[in-house]
């Protein structure tokens, strides 16, 4: 049986029924509805590095990017010393260096990853630093993403919009 959402017998009902349904979904047409999809972060402490300088290794499961990178960094015991953020995915590197000169360290940068790559943070040298703490923001792309509907009606109850 087929639905309906016009009533009436005449063309004056039919008239009226559609202004109904245009009146009722008069305030809702003009809302614009924006989707927010938060990074991942991705937090590691390490206390000394391992024979070949690494701090932090990871398979990233997602498609996407990496935006920002923060270090901190305990106790120093050379200056300055070198992070090489490493990506690896089907045998092709990349990546970059920074030299690292303070307790605090940000880095702001778009590196594109796929999923399954392989991330690496090493020291140079091995002995000019203990205490690494590591903070990644990554970013999946939406395909990643969980997909939920709702009415906009219902998502103005959910963020306090009328």
């Amino acid at each position: 049986m087929e639905r309906k959402f016009i009533k009436g017998d005449t063309v004056e009902d039919n008239i009226d029924s559609v202004d109904l349904i245009l009146q009722s979904w008069a305030p809702r047409l003009g809302n614009c509805v924006t989707g927010i999809i938060p990074p991942v972060p991705i937090l590691h402490y390490q206390k000394y590095p391992d024979e070949e300088g690494v701090i932090f290794g990871g398979v990233i499961p997602f498609k996407g990017k990496i935006s920002d990178a923060f270090f901190a960094i305990g106790k120093y015991a050379k200056k300055p010393l070198y992070l090489k953020i490493r990506i690896l995915y089907k045998g092709i590197q990349s990546g970059t260096t920074l030299e690292c000169d303070k307790p605090f360290q940000s880095y702001h940068s778009e590196i594109l990853i796929e999923a399954g790559s392989i991330i690496k943070v090493s020291v140079e040298p091995i002995d000019s630093a203990e205490q690494f703490y590591i903070g990644i923001l990554a970013h999946a792309d939406v395909e990643h993403a969980q997909k939920e509907q709702q009415l906009i009606a219902g998502l103005s109850l959910l963020t306090g919009e009328k």
